[in-house]
C-alpha cells in the first residue's frame, strides 16, 4: 500500500529546523531575563527612589530604596495604582491630574509630593519623570526622586532660627552697622539709621563711613580697625556728625566676621548712644530673599538623572551653610550687645536673653518671671507697659528699677511686639544698664544744692553787711551818750553806783561794735583765691550741671566756644557760681515765652589783648531798657520763686576779679535777654591765641 505524506526526511528536517528555532528563542528569553536582572541590580544599587508606572499609575517595578524609604516590599505595591498606596489623599487629585497631562503631551516633568509611609510619616519627595512611548503613545513613566524631608526641615528651621534674629536686630535700640573690607556699608539698623539723621539704610548702603566721624574720632576708629585682621573685639567711643549737623557720642563695640579659612570678611559694630551721660557727667542687613529651589534639568536616562539629583543635593547644602553662617551671624551680633536682649512670650515669662547681670547664671532666668527682677514697686507699671505692647502692637519705652546680686540697677528699656501670623507672640525688650547715668545725675543734684547753698551764704554775707551798716550808726549814738552821762557823773560823784553801771553799759555798746565790725570786715569784698582757669572748662561744666533742668524746661543750651584756650586768674567756683545763675535766670525767662523756640546761648571769646568775654542769651522776653541797671539792686526779681539777690551777688563776684557784668537790651536785631561780663586774660597769656 502506497504511504501517504511526508518523507522521513522531511520530517526529520522539519523537526531539526523547530529544533533550532526552540534553542534560538531560549537564547533570547535568557538574554532578555540577563539584562533585565542587570537593570535590576543597577537600579538597585542607586541611593535614588526609582519607580516604573504604566500609564495608569500602575506600579511595574520598585527598587530598593523605594522599598526602605516607604517600609513597603516590592510586592506589596505591584500592580497597584500609586495613589492607593503612598500619597496622601489631599495630594491625590493633583497626582491623577499629571499622569492626565503625561496621558496627552508625552513629555516628561518634574515635580515634588509627600509619600506616606507604612508607618503613617510623611516623606518630601523631589521627582524628575520620563515617559516612555510606544508608537506615539504613553505607556510607561519612570520616575526617579531624591527623599529631601531632613534638608526641607533644616532649611525651615534655619529661616525661622534668621526671621528671629533679623527681628532682635531691627527692634534693637542699639545702633548695628557693618561694613566690608574696603570700608563700604554692608549693612545698618533703623537705630543707626536715626543716628546719622538718614532717612533709609538705603542711602548708606556701599557708602563709607568716613563722613559722619569728627576727625578724632575717626583717627580712633581707624586705629581699632587695625585689629580685626587679628581677630580681636574691641570697644571704644566716638563722636557721629548726623547729615543734618546733629551730634552724639556713642560706645562702639566692635567685632571682625571672619571665614572658615581665618581671613577677614567684614565688621560689624553696635553704637550705644551715650549722649545723655556725656551731658550729665557727661535691621539689620535686609532679609536674605527666600532662596527657590529649583531641581536640576529633566534627564533622558538614569544616570544622568542620578548626577542631576546629586549635584541640587549638593546645592542644597551650600544653600544650608549659608543659611546656618547667616544665623551665626546675627547670633554673634546679638551676642555682641552691649545692651540686654530678652524675650518674653504672653505668660510674662523669660524665653531667652543675651546675657545676665554679673552673679546670676542664664539657667535661672530662662523661664522665670519678668517682674522677679524689678523692685515690688515697679510691677505694677511694668505689667501695664507690657500689656500695651501684646495688646495694641506698639513699641513703649520706659526706665525702671531692676534687682540685681550686686544691688538695685536703673535700665533704660525699650519693648516691641514680635508678631507671627498677625498676631503678637513674644515681645522683645532692649534695656541699657544707666544707672551710672542716674548716679551721675545725683552727684550733679548734691553739686547745684552746694552751689545754692553758696549763693545763701553770699547772700547773707551782703543782709549782714547792710544790718551791721543800719545797726551801727545808733550804736554809735549810744555809745557817745554813754560816755556823755559818765562824764557828768564823774564831775558830779566819782565812783557813783550810776557811773558803774554806766561804765559797763559802755563796755556793752563798745563790744558789741566790735561784733558789728567783724561782720561788716567778713561781708566786705575781698581778693578770690586765684588761679589760671580755662575759661571754656567753667561754661562747659556750667551748662553740663544745668542739662537735667534745661530739658524739664524743654529748652536747649548750645555753647560757642573756641578752639584756643581762654585763662583766666579766677576762682573756679565763684565763677562757676555766676554761670549757673545766669543760665538758670535764662532757663526760667524761656519758660515765660510761650510760641518761642527755647534756646539759651553761651558764647566766650577773646575781647581784646587783656580781656576775655561771656555772653549769656535766650530766647526769652528780654530786659526792657529802664530795667537794665535795677536788675542789680538786691531783692529786684521778676520771677515769682525767686528773692532778687541772684544778680546782685554774681556782680559782686564778678567786680571782685577785676571785670564787670551789665546787662543788654532787647532788640527787633537781636531778640531775647542777654547778660555779658569780662574777666581779665591770666598774666603771661595776654596775646592774641595762636
Amino acid at each position: 500500500m502506497r504511504q501517504v505524506g511526508k518523507s522521513t526526511e522531511q520530517l526529520l528536517d522539519e523537526i531539526l529546523a523547530l529544533r533550532s528555532r526552540i534553542s534560538e528563542e531560549d537564547r533570547v528569553h535568557e538574554a532578555l531575563r540577563r539584562e533585565r536582572d542587570f537593570v535590576s541590580a543597577v537600579m538597585d544599587t542607586l541611593d535614588a527612589l526609582v519607580v516604573v508606572l504604566d500609564r495608569n499609575g500602575r506600579v511595574i517595578r520598585f527598587n530598593r530604596a523605594c522599598e526602605r524609604v516607604s517600609g513597603y516590599a516590592f510586592e506589596d505595591v505591584r500592580g497597584r495604582p500609586i495613589w492607593e498606596v503612598l500619597i496622601p489623599p489631599e495630594e491625590v487629585p493633583g497626582v491623577q491630574s499629571i499622569f492626565a497631562s503625561l496621558a496627552i503631551d508625552c513629555l516628561p516633568t518634574r515635580y515634588q509630593n509627600f509619600w506616606k509611609t507604612r508607618d503613617g510619616r510623611l516623606r518630601w519627595i523631589s521627582w524628575s519623570n520620563t515617559v516612555l512611548t510606544n508608537e506615539g503613545i504613553a505607556e510607561w513613566v519612570i520616575g526617579t526622586g531624591v527623599d529631601q524631608t531632613e534638608a526641607r526641615a533644616a532649611a525651615e528651621a534655619l529661616r525661622e532660627s534668621e526671621e528671629r534674629y533679623r527681628a532682635l536686630a531691627n527692634h534693637s535700640a542699639v545702633g548695628i552697622w557693618q561694613v566690608g573690607v574696603d570700608n563700604r556699608t554692608i549693612f545698618v539698623n533703623p537705630s543707626m539709621c536715626r543716628m546719622l539723621e538718614v532717612d533709609s539704610p538705603g542711602e548708606l548702603i556701599d557708602s563709607t563711613f568716613h563722613r559722619f566721624f569728627t576727625p578724632e574720632s575717626l583717627e580712633r576708629m581707624k586705629g581699632e580697625h587695625q585689629k580685626r585682621p587679628s581677630g580681636q573685639a574691641s570697644a571704644y567711643e566716638a563722636e557721629l556728625v548726623g547729615v543734618r549737623g546733629g551730634r552724639c557720642h556713642v560706645l562702639i563695640s566692635g567685632a571682625p566676621v571672619m571665614s572658615a579659612a581665618g581671613q577677614l570678611q567684614s565688621m560689624i559694630g553696635t553704637f550705644t548712644d551715650i549722649s545723655k551721660r556725656k551731658a550729665a557727667e557727661a535691621a539689620l542687613r535686609r532679609a536674605h530673599d527666600e532662596l527657590e529651589v529649583r531641581v536640576a534639568e529633566r534627564t533622558r536616562s538614569l544616570t544622568i538623572a542620578n548626577e542631576q539629583l546629586s549635584a541640587e543635593v549638593e546645592r542644597r547644602k551650600a544653600i544650608e551653610e549659608a543659611l546656618r553662617e547667616s544665623e551665626q551671624r546675627w547670633r554673634r551680633l546679638v551676642e555682641y550687645a552691649p545692651d540686654f536682649i530678652l524675650l518674653v512670650d504672653e505668660h510674662m515669662r523669660i524665653t531667652f536673653i543675651n546675657r545676665v547681670p554679673e552673679g546670676m547664671d542664664v539657667g535661672s532666668v530662662l523661664g522665670a518671671d519678668m517682674f522677679d527682677f524689678v523692685l515690688p514697686r515697679e510691677r505694677a507699671r511694668l505689667h501695664g507697659l507690657l500689656n500695651q505692647v501684646y495688646r495694641q502692637g506698639r513699641t513703649v519705652q520706659y526706665e525702671i528699677e531692676g534687682v540685681t546680686p550686686a544691688g538695685v540697677a536703673w535700665y533704660a528699656a525699650r519693648a516691641g511686639p514680635i508678631t507671627r501670623d498677625g498676631a503678637v507672640s513674644e515681645i522683645i525688650i532692649v534695656a541699657t544698664d544707666i544707672t551710672a547715668r542716674m548716679q551721675s545725675e545725683e552727684r550733679d543734684r548734691a553739686h547745684r544744692e552746694m552751689l545754692a547753698h553758696v549763693s545763701r551764704l553770699s547772700t547773707l554775707g551782703e543782709m549782714a553787711a547792710g544790718m551791721a551798716h543800719e545797726i551801727n550808726q545808733p550804736l554809735c549814738a549810744a555809745t557817745t551818750n554813754i560816755e556823755a552821762a559818765i562824764n557828768q557823773l564823774r564831775a558830779r560823784r566819782a565812783g557813783s553806783p550810776e557811773a558803774t553801771s554806766l561804765r559797763n553799759a559802755l563796755d556793752q555798746t563798745h563790744r558789741a561794735g566790735e561784733i558789728i565790725r567783724r561782720i561788716r570786715s567778713f561781708a566786705r569784698r575781698r581778693v578770690p583765691s586765684q588761679e589760671a582757669v580755662d575759661l571754656r572748662e567753667l561754661v562747659q561744666e556750667s551748662a553740663d550741671l544745668l542739662q537735667p533742668e534745661a530739658r524739664r524746661a524743654e529748652a536747649g543750651i548750645v555753647l560757642s566756644l573756641p578752639d584756643e584756650p581762654l585763662p583766666a586768674p579766677v576762682d573756679a567756683l565763684q565763677v562757676e557760681q555766676v554761670l549757673v545763675n545766669l543760665m538758670r535766670n535764662a532757663i526760667d525767662a524761656v519758660q515765660r515765652s510761650p510760641g518761642r523756640t527755647r534756646r539759651i546761648t553761651v558764647e566766650a571769646r577773646r575781647a581784646g589783648s587783656e580781656t576775655l568775654e561771656v555772653a549769656v542769651r535766650d530766647s526769652g522776653p528780654g530786659v526792657p531798657a529802664e530795667q537794665l541797671d535795677r536788675v542789680f539792686e538786691p531783692f529786684f526779681t521778676t520771677s515769682t520763686s525767686g528773692l532778687g539777690l541772684g544778680l546782685t551777688i554774681s556782680r559782686s563776684i564778678i567786680e571782685a576779679h577785676g571785670g564787670r557784668l551789665w546787662a543788654v537790651a532787647s532788640s527787633e536785631h537781636q531778640p531775647g535777654g542777654a547778660f555779658r561780663f569780662t574777666l581779665p586774660l591770666a598774666h603771661g597769656e595776654n596775646h592774641d591765641g595762636d
